[in-house]
């Protein structure tokens, strides 16, 4: 005989968002719940789908629906990118899991794709062929404490080739407890829908061997242990989805909690009174009045559970959008164990101000990662599974921010909390629409194209719907060049973007660039000075913008150099300015004396120490007052100091990302940091968390 609970897992699938998806054509959402027991799987029974009320923005040409452990989605075509479809469908999955084990609930969640040209009549005609949709991507979460009562939102992101996002929220109310024999524990992990009930079995006897198991006199402790373990716990829950629905009501203000002209009314559990030793009872006189509590409870949970399913089904939008925040609030905490902040005052912003410092970093960083603190997120119930979460590992951040004030001057990251979960959204934000369009431009590296920064542009796309994309390709077919030239090309598709797509509605101007793409997007900036007022925040990525004059890696030096001479790389030349005897007369240093860097409302630069594909001085253009001698010494802190002269900005921000690397070749000539900044998803979501105010 065992003791389990019986949860009701509510699935609130609010919208999927198509980010970029290559393929057009019909999709759709798989959704199963289950967990391991003894390697078996045990599904959970979806048995309820209920549709949001004043779901109207979403033709519903095809239906959801449940098949078998499976609830399926409606289908919707995808033709282009950034597109929404409002799904608005609650799912209501039941199982059961063993108490005196921790069993974790999995949600899987598949992407499914039929490839389908459009037509008008396609859902018509193509209706017997959606049983040949295949998973193109799938994603799984964990549920830790289901039998606490969890509600939870979470953006469930596909992978890259996919690059898609549901929003969707997470309710487990626990309902009920059984006690089950063995034979029928069997039949459950063998996905066995119709179970016998044993008229034979002694239920009082047997519930009372199984919680009272060793006892002989029934002791007050021993009543209070059990209530506390299994009573409390539904009573917990109770009181807890009455608070919520009272704090949706109250702090959302929601008029629509009247169903069927009547008003959910607040329900009491009057406590339970325990029985004292001193009545005698036997263990199965106590047996018994446990069961009538907890069928007195169930009645009541079901009761809420239906309220509850009403009021989600009323207003789905505002509890999600407080949840939402609730969940950015939480990853901020959590990202924030992995960011170190400093503040520093300074007179020059080229200079270094602390010596050996991508040493220390890397120790602090291997220092945390022997932590427990560095672990995964314990206090969200409900996450990636951990074969999910182990490629998401996040980097170690280092956010110095450097001003030429006063500390208690500045605005932004100067706080416990540096930013407002406002700032981002998984879903179109109002407040975002009402400041205007906001183009980002992402320029790629070194013989790069514009996949490369791909996954910088699709989160960007995640968490700020509202912002337009370039991501350039006017210097792919050359990528040899020299920078003057890939700056003017850069500078004539800048133009013809905003021309054609943004003409009257453009209010902000930014700039990410990857590698050699920081310097190109600095070499475009004087032939875009009628958007100077617009420009909004610059950000590079392993950029070396002093070059490659003051290298340390003979590995970088020796590549560079064969690159020369076989391609004959123009930009390479410039990069290591031997273009021109005299250092003044190469390209770098007279890019260094050009005006455009000054528009920018914010000015960050991204660099790995661990990266010796980007110098790192020369990554951050920062350099030592008391470097040592080397040839065109002076013209290196020339440049550096010419660069950032020119900043009107108050504080500069200088990020230094370590990453947990494992042994390779890429990681032993220094390239594997370079390639992680573009690939690197936790780095991205880390930026966009600490810098959430570049946007504002």
């Amino acid at each position: 005989m065992s003791l389990r609970g019986i949860i009701d897992v509510i699935i609130h699938l609010e919208s999927f968002r198509n980010i970029d998806l290559y393929n057009p054509g019909l999709y759709h959402l798989e959704i199963s719940v289950y967990h391991i027991v003894s390697g078996h799987t045990v599904s959970a029974h979806p048995y309820n789908v209920i549709t949001c009320e004043g779901n109207t923005e979403f033709l519903r040409t095809l239906p959801p629906e449940i098949e078998d452990f499976c609830f399926k989605s409606q289908i919707f075509y995808i033709k282009f990118c950034d597109e929404e479809f409002f799904l608005q469908d609650i799912i209501v999955f039941r199982t059961e899991l063993d108490l005196e084990t921790e069993n974790e609930i999995i949600i899987q969640v598949n992407l499914m794709y039929l490839d389908i040209e459009y037509s008008e009549d396609i859902f018509e005609k193509n209706t017997m062929k959606l049983d040949r949709a295949v998973s193109v991507s799938e994603v799984k979460l964990k549920l830790r404490d289901a039998m606490e009562g969890i509600n939870q939102f979470f953006p469930v992101i596909f992978d890259k080739e996919h690059f898609s996002v549901v929003s969707l929220t997470v309710h487990s109310l626990p309902i009920d407890f059984r006690f089950r024999s063995k034979s029928i524990i069997e039949s459950i992990s063998n996905n066995r829908l119709s179970i016998k009930r044993d008229n034979s079995i002694d239920l009082a006897r047997e519930v009372s061997e199984c919680l009272l198991e060793g006892i002989e006199v029934l002791k007050q402790e021993d009543i209070d242990r059990i209530y506390d373990k299994y009573v409390r716990t539904i009573e917990c829950v109770h009181d807890k989805i009455q608070n919520l629905i009272k704090d949706w009501n109250d702090g959302l203000h929601l008029q629509l909690f009247y169903v069927n002209g009547r008003s959910p009314r607040r329900l009491s559990i009057e406590k339970i009174k325990i029985p004292l030793a001193e009545w005698n009872l036997s263990l199965e006189d106590f047996a018994n009045k446990f069961l009538s509590d907890i069928q007195e409870l169930a009645t009541k949970m079901c009761y809420l559970s239906t309220t509850f399913l009403e009021i989600l089904a009323k207003d789905s939008w505002h509890i999600t959008r407080s949840l939402e925040i609730e969940y950015i609030e939480n990853q901020m905490n959590y990202w924030e164990k992995s960011i170190f902040m400093e503040m520093k005052l300074v007179t020059d912003f080229a200079l270094e101000t602390d010596q050996n410092l991508g040493e220390r970093h890397s120790s602090v960083a291997r220092t945390l990662r022997r932590t427990e603190i560095y672990n995964e997120n314990q206090t969200l119930s409900l996450q990636l599974h951990s074969e999910e979460a182990s490629h998401k590992e996040p980097p170690v951040l280092f956010l110095d921010v450097y001003s030429k004030v006063c500390e208690s001057s500045l605005t932004l990251l100067d706080t416990s909390k540096p930013w407002s979960p406002n700032w981002l959204s998984y879903s179109p934000n109002i407040d975002f629409q009402k400041q205007g369009t906001h183009l980002i431009i992402l320029v790629h590296g070194f013989q790069g194209n514009s996949f490369d920064v791909r996954h910088w542009r699709n989160y960007f796309a995640l968490y700020r719907p509202d912002v337009l994309f370039l991501c350039s390709v006017s210097n792919e077919d050359n990528p040899d060049r020299n920078i003057a030239e890939m700056g003017v090309k850069l500078s004539e598709e800048v133009k013809y973007y905003i021309k054609q797509y943004c003409p009257r509605s453009l209010t902000k101007i930014s700039f990410v660039g990857h590698s050699l793409g920081g310097v190109v997007i600095r070499a475009a900036l004087p032939f875009l000075s009628e958007f100077s007022s617009k420009m909004q925040f610059f950000l590079t990525l392993s950029t070396p913008h002093l070059g490659y004059m003051y290298n340390s890696s003979k590995i970088i030096d020796a590549g560079i150099w064969l690159l020369k001479k076989w391609r004959r790389s123009k930009c390479l030349v410039q990069l290591s300015m031997t273009d021109s005897l005299n250092p003044r007369d190469c390209y770098l240093y007279k890019l260094s004396n050009e005006t455009g860097l000054e528009w920018f409302k914010h000015f960050c630069l991204v660099s790995s120490h661990q990266d010796e594909y980007a110098p790192f001085g020369s990554a951050r253009i920062e350099v030592k007052e008391n470097i040592e001698n080397f040839s065109g010494k002076n013209e290196y802190m020339e440049m550096a100091r010419n660069i950032m002269k020119r900043l009107k900005v108050e504080k500069i921000h200088r990020i230094d990302v370590n990453f947990k690397m494992k042994k390779s070749l890429n990681n032993f000539i220094g390239r594997a940091a370079h390639i992680e900044m573009l690939d690197n998803e936790a780095l991205i979501q880390m930026f966009m968390f600490s810098c959430a105010g570049f946007f504002e």
